[in-house]
């Protein structure tokens, strides 16, 4: 391979390489973003509702899949294609993706890629080289990896920042929100009984009496509803 030629495709490679970790490091935050997200709107559903084991069961299982797609499809494929295994940009889309950026560019970058794999051409080896070269060199002021540029994620990093500040100011002064709707939901199989929307405090600091006595109980009910009648169990 010629040493110019050799130089252009690491360049080509350079862009391929930055492309996915762009892929990657955007990925991670959509991963943690709508993670947070979805589970914030799982906990709040089961929270108010007191779901039965039958939709919890289906809330598990619909949380697994959701996981695992948006692991699989911001994570696990950037990170392989990364690391150059699987189908990756060809040239052509690397062209296609370059032309945007640098209108210029045209379709120089795809007709070097032909010139230098093209075996039955009617030129000269030397006119062909010579070709190339001429298409090199016009294309060589250009850093093709420099036109992606991570600033663009400055508006996913700004909402990412926003989400999770919510989140744990919210986890922070309400932890039980979190807390009791994930406990319910891991135990899906269990029925959790919705609390009474009132309480009940005893009053009285003494209730030892004498046998055929009577003493007054002062029981004092708060909450959001206050019940009509009160009655009370002897055993």
């Amino acid at each position: 391979m010629d040493k110019n030629y050799k130089q252009f495709v690491d360049k080509l490679n350079s862009y391929i390489r930055k492309f996915y970790l762009y892929q990657l490091i955007r990925g991670l935050l959509l991963f943690i973003l709508l993670f947070v997200v979805y589970y914030s709107f799982v906990s709040a559903l089961e929270y108010f509702n007191y779901f039965n084991p039958t939709v919890k069961l289906s809330i598990i299982v619909v949380t697994l899949f959701f996981t695992a797609f948006i692991f699989i499809f911001f994570l696990l494929i950037p990170v392989i294609k990364l690391f150059g295994v699987g189908k990756r940009l060809t040239y052509y889309d690397v062209s296609t993706q370059l032309s945007k950026t640098y209108p210029e560019i045209k379709d120089k970058l795809i007709n070097i890629v032909e010139l230098e794999n093209e075996y039955t051409s009617v030129y000269s080896n030397e006119l062909k080289r010579a070709s190339i070269d001429q298409k090199i060199n016009e294309l060589s002021i250009l850093k093709f990896s420099e036109s992606i540029k991570f600033q663009d994620l400055k508006v996913l990093f700004v909402v990412f920042i926003s989400v999770l500040i919510l989140f744990i100011t919210a986890f922070s002064f309400s932890p039980d929100f979190f807390k009791e709707s994930s406990v319910r939901l891991i135990h899906f199989q269990q029925k959790f009984e919705k609390p009474a929307p009132y309480t009940f405090n005893l009053e009285n600091t003494n209730l030892e009496i004498i046998t055929g006595e009577s003493i007054e109980l002062k029981l004092r009910c708060s909450g959001k509803e206050m019940p009509e009648m009160m009655y009370i169990n002897f055993i």
